[in-house]
């Protein structure tokens, strides 16, 4: 009887084991590939970033139209705090 639960019981071990190995390589590839998709996204939302800075940084301010529209619309004018609240702090420009 012993011999039968022995061998029984190493029949399951080596299922189990293998179970387990398969259920970890899934496992581990899913994970890989989330990481992948994680990081593509983030290179991609950082290239769109990069696009619209360096689109602010080439807009031509010095085009009439767009202070024209800025006046037009009633809009403020830009707004820089470093530059504005330097006065109210007592900060010489």
């Amino acid at each position: 009887m012993t011999n039968m639960l022995k061998r029984f019981l190493i029949t399951l071990l080596i299922l189990l084991l293998s179970v387990f190995l398969i259920g970890m390589t899934i496992y581990y590839q899913q994970v890989s590939n989330d990481k992948t998709i994680f990081e593509i996204q983030a290179v991609e939302s950082l290239n769109g970033q990069n696009e619209q800075i360096l689109n602010e940084f080439t807009y031509d301010y010095r085009n009439p139209n767009f202070w024209r529209n800025r006046i037009s619309y009633n809009v403020q004018p830009l707004h820089f705090p470093i530059f504005c609240h330097s006065h109210e702090k007592g900060i010489p420009l």
